[in-house]
């Protein structure tokens, strides 16, 4: 099943390879932000951390995460202590 999502995800990050990186983002981002958002988040600060996330972290990294709800946690954490951090400077 992994591998499956696996594949997937690299067949949709080589579809982005050719974009900019703004696009690149832009396309991850709108399959981060409901599973960053699924994770009990308000809007506004799973938006904050999808952007943190994919200003910070490796995108194709970043996209395998996404299928293992584990390692994801852990990056959404620490994504949350970094803006919850630039929030208070």
């Amino acid at each position: 099943y992994s591998f499956m999502l696996s594949k997937e995800t690299e067949q949709f990050l080589r579809m982005l390879e050719q974009k900019p990186i703004v696009e690149r983002k832009q396309k991850l981002g709108d399959k981060l932000f409901p599973k960053v958002k699924s994770l009990g988040l308000r809007s506004a600060q799973a938006s904050k951390v999808t952007i943190n996330l994919l200003d910070t972290d490796d995108l194709r990294e970043l996209a395998h995460s996404m299928n293992d709800a584990a390692k994801f946690k852990a990056k959404v954490d620490a994504a949350i202590v970094k803006v919850g951090a630039l929030a208070i400077k």
